[in-house]
């Protein structure tokens, strides 16, 4: 088929298309080849996402029979919205958690950061209130100054090369939910197993001595980060943060040692039980 650009597609050409933006608009031009149907969408970014999705919204209800006489996005100056409240969806915390660790889905980690920000100082949410709610939460939690030093807010999603955070701050934070009753669940479930959510590529192959891993992968160009727990059948559980920065080309070799380090943790921990069983 013809693609974008005038290329067309040969017999042993694959899957390729994608979709790019142009800048401040949502004109799109897809490129590529499409030899198969495609199961799963070409995900592409929206400009002025509240403003799409007003449009969107007016345009289903209309569908739906439902007269819309205009659509709009509120401004923190206008007034209070008055009317009849037709329905109410709320999302527990708990699943936009998981949405956030489990299949790394950054719309939701921005909105957790923005809604902190919104519910503890009792303004509009924002990365910069957010932010410093974050990390007075570190300070308070950790009980280290020099730990939550080290620890720079930027965004939600961590897409921002602003953030800041040292592994050991990582661990620590993690370290400190396994002795947290009421919140280290939620937060250790939320994060994703190998074969599942972002580790679905992960690990395979990797011998993990019975060791059960739940991790939190993050990838911007040139930085591959792994953090979470190897939790033993015992209950006996380490924290890890593996942190690779600067290097250039295909994250692989980053991904392949930071599994290596998580399998040589889940043998030590093995080793150390053998240890504790001889005495």
């Amino acid at each position: 088929m013809a693609a974008a650009g005038g290329a067309i597609s040969q017999p042993h050409d694959s899957n390729t298309a994608w979709i790019a933006r142009r800048l401040g608009t949502n004109d799109l031009a897809v490129f590529g080849n499409v030899k198969f149907p495609y199961t799963t969408p070409v995900r592409v970014t929206v400009h002025d996402m509240p403003s799409f999705f007003a449009r969107l919204l007016a345009d289903r209800l209309t569908e739906a029979g439902i007269d819309v006489g205009g659509f709009g996005v509120v401004a923190r100056d206008d007034p209070p919205v008055t009317g009849e409240v037709l329905a109410e969806v709320v999302t527990p915390i708990s699943t936009a958690v998981i949405r956030s660790n489990r299949d790394s889905q950054n719309l939701y980690a921005e909105c957790l950061l923005k809604r902190i920000g919104a519910a503890l100082i009792r303004q509009p949410g924002s990365w910069m209130n957010g932010g410093a709610i974050v990390r007075h939460v570190i300070h308070e939690r950790l009980d280290d100054p020099m730990l939550a030093a080290l620890v720079a807010v930027a965004d939600g999603s961590g897409m921002s090369r602003d953030n800041r955070i040292a592994p050991a701050t990582m661990t620590a934070w993690l370290n400190s939910f396994h002795h947290d009753a009421r919140l280290g669940p939620i937060l250790i479930n939320s994060l994703a197993v190998p074969g599942k959510g972002t580790l679905k590529r992960r690990f395979h192959g990797v011998e993990l001595h019975g060791a059960a891993v739940r991790a939190k992968s993050g990838y911007i160009r040139g930085v591959s980060c792994l953090s979470g727990y190897v939790t033993m059948a015992d209950g006996r559980r380490r924290s890890f943060s593996i942190m690779v920065n600067g290097f250039s080309g295909s994250a692989l070799p980053a991904k392949r040692l930071q599994e290596q380090i998580v399998a040589a943790i889940a043998a030590d921990l093995v080793e150390a039980a053998v240890v504790l069983g001889g005495e």
